[in-house]
This record gives C-alpha cells, sequence and structure tokens, in this order.
C-alpha cells in the first residue's frame, strides 16, 4: 500500500439512566460514514515497464454500539470505564489503474476497472479513568486506553470481474492490540 486515507463521520445517539446519587448506565449506537482512498503499485517489472498505479475511492457505513458506567466513590472521587465495540466499516466503489507509457494493450486487458468492495475491521475499545477534584478549580485524572487492532487480519478487496487472474486482492495486516496510559 503507497497510501491509505479513510475520513469518518459518526453518529452517536445515546441513553442515559441515574441509577442513584452516586451510580450512572449510559449506552448507545454507532452508525460509523466512511469516505476513503487506497492506492498500491502494482509491479510490472516482469515485463520490462515501471509500476502501474492502483487506486480504489470507497465509501460506505458500519454499525456498532457503547456503553458506559460511572461510579461516584465517595466526594470528589470517580471511577469510569465505557466500551465501544468494534465496527466493519463496508466500503465500495470502482478500482482503477493508471499504466506507464507504453504498457501493451494485452497487459492492460489484465486489469480492468472493476467495481470492488472491502471490508475495514475498526478496532474496539475500552477506556477506564479515575478522577479526583481536589478543589472548585482543579482535578486530576488518571486513565488507560485498550484497543483490539488484533482482529484487523488483512485488508480484502472483493472484485466484481477477475483482475490478473484474481477475484479478490489481499493485504496482510496482522497488526497488535494496543494499550496507553495517561495522566
Amino acid at each position: 500500500t503507497t497510501k491509505a486515507e479513510i475520513e469518518t463521520f459518526l453518529f452517536n445517539p445515546n441513553l442515559a439512566w441515574k441509577v442513584t446519587d452516586t451510580f450512572t448506565l449510559a449506552g448507545g449506537i454507532d452508525l460509523l460514514l466512511g469516505d476513503s482512498t487506497l492506492e498500491n503499485n502494482i509491479n510490472l517489472s516482469k515485463y520490462g515497464l515501471p509500476d502501474a498505479k492502483q487506486k480504489f475511492p470507497g465509501e460506505g457505513h458500519g454499525w456498532g454500539y457503547n456503553w458506559g458506567v460511572l461510579w461516584k466513590i465517595k466526594k470528589g472521587l470517580s471511577l469510569g470505564i465505557s466500551y465501544r465495540s468494534g465496527i466493519d466499516l463496508e466500503l465500495e466503489g470502482d478500482l482503477h489503474f493508471n499504466f506507464p507509457a507504453g504498457t501493451p494493450s494485452g497487459i492492460k486487458a489484465m486489469f480492468p476497472n472493476p467495481g470492488a468492495k472491502v471490508d475495514v475491521n475498526l478496532p474496539p475499545q475500552v477506556f477506564k479513568g479515575l478522577a479526583y477534584q481536589v478543589n472548585d478549580n482543579l482535578v486530576v485524572e488518571i486513565g488507560g486506553r485498550w484497543e483490539g487492532w488484533s482482529r484487523y487480519k488483512e485488508l480484502k478487496l472483493d472484485l466484481d470481474q477477475p483482475v490478473s487472474g484474481q477475484d479478490t486482492i489481499i493485504i496482510k495486516k496482522n497488526w497488535k492490540d494496543t494499550l496507553s496510559f495517561n495522566t
């Protein structure tokens, strides 16, 4: 991959319920709208040519959910945790190829511009934090965040007609989960 760009808009209505004066629950749904551009080079060196350019502009959507809990342990001290589900962002578009000058028509014929679909597996997330309100003007916080990127094993484009004899283009990812802390 030479370029990967995804712009998203998240619509996230939520409901909250104050169970007691010290305990609150919240939950909601996520509608993620996405617009992407994925680019790649196609190696044509076996034909004595420079690389061709492959471009996939796509758009689509995905659904998810979230929930959160807030516990006011004692005056000034609060503990919160929230979860946001992973979202499979389903993108559709047309795959385009741009060939270097002098590319024979026989090679170009192996690379039509088909329609394509791709699912981008965005990670689940867990946020946790502890806050202490020292006074009216100062709150001290410590928190952490986990993101489940290990679910993103590959980027697979399903094509509506073969390109160079393939119905799919698979780019291996095998990313790892991440954990971060903040104060």
